[in-house]
């Protein structure tokens, strides 16, 4: 019986013979690179000649993975502050829509307020005033609770800025 997947599980049995404890996924893909080079060219590591410029390149691959690692610290850092400033921008927007429903509902308190006042003055009947007293407190209450979301919007926009 044909096995069409022999050539696969193959290269299963080579992968395992170079994995090593604690392998990134890039070193095996690399190891497995120059497996398949050498092995198509009908090369084995004894027949390979160093030269000069390998064995210096061999030599500063250190230094080249250290600033690899730094890079990464890079990224990982600018990435970080990335998601930091959406979620201050996600909670000024947040802020600033709860702000322009308050004004909204401010615009229309003077409305009522204004309607009511001008029925107060039309008619005898005080309770016209005592509600309209009551719009202009609640009024009064949703100005201030304005005035703090914009010292909030301005909190987080000079954190934004600091970030």
């Amino acid at each position: 019986m044909n096995h069409g997947q022999a050539s696969v599980e193959r290269g299963f049995s080579v992968n395992k013979s170079i994995l090593q404890y604690n392998m990134e996924e890039k070193s095996l893909v690399s190891q497995r690179l120059i497996y398949d080079h050498m092995k198509s060219k009908g090369l084995t590591p004894e027949n390979i000649s160093l030269s000069k410029d390998f064995l210096k390149s061999i030599k500063a691959s250190r230094s080249r993975y250290d600033e690899f690692l730094t890079e990464q610290k890079k990224e990982k850092r600018i990435s970080e502050k990335e998601k930091q400033r959406e979620a201050i921008e996600h909670d000024i927007l947040t802020i600033s829509e709860k702000k322009s429903n308050l004004e909204t509902m401010c615009t229309t308190l003077t409305k009522d307020f204004e309607k009511l006042m001008d029925k107060a003055e039309k008619s005898t009947n005080i309770t016209y005033v005592v509600e309209a007293n009551c719009l202009k407190r609640k009024r009064s209450e949703k100005l201030d609770e304005i005035k703090e979301l914009e010292v909030m919007i301005d909190s987080l926009n000079k954190k934004k800025k600091d970030i």
